[in-house]
């Protein structure tokens, strides 16, 4: 009897083991935020920060900025406990909801708070939103001082430049959105659902009619429409 009691209490040792490695594993990958740099119609920095529950820093310089590719750093306890106790005191639900920012043919800069579900994000082209100002500088000293570990160059697009197609988006819409009747709001300006980009993600590529509403108006809309994670001008690749 004593001897089977010993083979089952190793058993189930060893599987409770297992269930907390994978456990802890898939917590590590789970992402706080996610900070980002859109395109503009010049060379504005164009990158993505992501923080990750183990502390992992994730750097993806697309165009534009100082460190072009992917990299990564670690930070310390005490720079966790910061971020955590900073997104404590922010008031995410309300800055979603801010309406967006009024700036022609400028940079757009996207932060998601992703550990609510579903996530909250803010959006702005102008003044930083003064609830972000004292967690965005830091992330934005991190950025510049951090020692940063190489991972991979950008994406090499093959020989050939982007150029922007001005009466097209890429949309991505929050989780639970029905893009089919969230266009239906942006009919007057002639706006169609061209193509589902990617389901899981809900992205969608839209066109809007341009004698209609100009480009970066329109941009800036659906950037600060409440249903939208993300939006970013459409682009072709034309030969060198």
């Amino acid at each position: 009897m004593n001897r089977y009691l010993m083979i089952l209490l190793v058993f189930a040792t060893f599987g409770a083991c297992k269930t907390t490695t994978i456990s802890e594993s898939v917590e590590a990958e789970e992402k706080i935020f996610s900070y980002s740099k859109s395109p503009c119609f010049g060379r504005c920095p164009t990158y993505s920060i992501t923080l990750l529950n183990d502390g992992t820093l994730k750097y993806n310089g697309k165009a534009h900025a100082k460190k072009l590719g992917t990299y990564e750093t670690q930070l310390s306890e005490a720079d966790m406990k910061y971020v955590k106790n900073e997104l404590k005191n922010i008031d995410m639900v309300a800055l979603s909801k801010r309406p967006p920012d009024n700036v022609a043919d400028g940079s757009s800069t996207h932060f998601v708070y992703e550990v609510p579900n579903p996530s909250l994000s803010v959006s702005w082209m102008g003044g930083l939103p003064k609830d972000l100002v004292e967690l965005v500088n830091w992330l934005e000293k991190i950025n510049r001082e951090a020692q940063w570990t190489k991972i991979s160059d950008p994406k090499n697009t093959g020989g050939y430049e982007t150029s922007e197609i001005s009466n097209q988006l890429l949309v991505q819409f929050k989780e639970g959105t029905d893009a089919e009747e969230w266009i239906k709001a942006y009919s007057g300006v002639g706006a169609k659902l061209k193509k589902e980009i990617d389901a899981s993600k809900n992205m969608w590529l839209i066109s809007f009619d341009e004698t209609l509403v100009g480009p970066y108006k329109f941009l800036r809309n659906v950037q600060g429409d409440p249903a939208v994670l993300s939006a970013s001008q459409n682009k072709k690749l034309i030969n060198r």
